[in-house]
């Protein structure tokens, strides 16, 4: 565990410069969400992502209480023609699961599904799509 954990920080280390480079986004989610399997509070929250292509990492932070979470996106290249930046969230019942960030600049990433949708979308249960504008800061 401790080998893993000196490599992530190793990671994010080598990986600062990049993130000074990449756009970031803000966004006021009125509700709260799950990011994998991370449950993030209602808030204003920025959204960086750290890597120039293919699979990278983004770092979702609460702009008031400085809580963030660090996941592994992917970058969807059918999905390039957005100029608005938004959040795209699949919400089953009452729970938002955080699963698209399209930048507005033509970039557009995709989360895998954590633990909890999954067993929903097993159980067969159906997402609803609920998007949520955001901002180049």
């Amino acid at each position: 565990m401790g080998r893993i954990m000196a490599g992530l920080i190793a990671a994010l280390l080598c990986a600062a410069p990049l993130v000074m480079a990449q756009p970031t986004l803000a966004a006021e989610v009125p509700f709260p969400f799950i990011v994998r399997d991370m449950t993030c509070s209602p808030g204003e929250y920025s959204f960086v992502r750290m890597g120039l292509t293919g699979d990278s990492l983004m770092v979702v932070r609460n702009t008031s209480t400085g809580e963030s979470v660090v996941f592994l996106i992917l970058f969807d290249p059918k999905n390039t023609k957005a100029t608005q930046a938004h959040l795209v969230f699949y919400r089953y019942g009452d729970r938002h699961f955080l699963r698209e960030v399209h930048e507005g600049t033509g970039a557009a990433v995709k989360l895998l599904p954590g633990a909890e949708e999954r067993k929903l979308q097993v159980a067969g249960l159906k997402a609803a799509r609920t998007t949520v504008l955001a901002r180049l800061r």
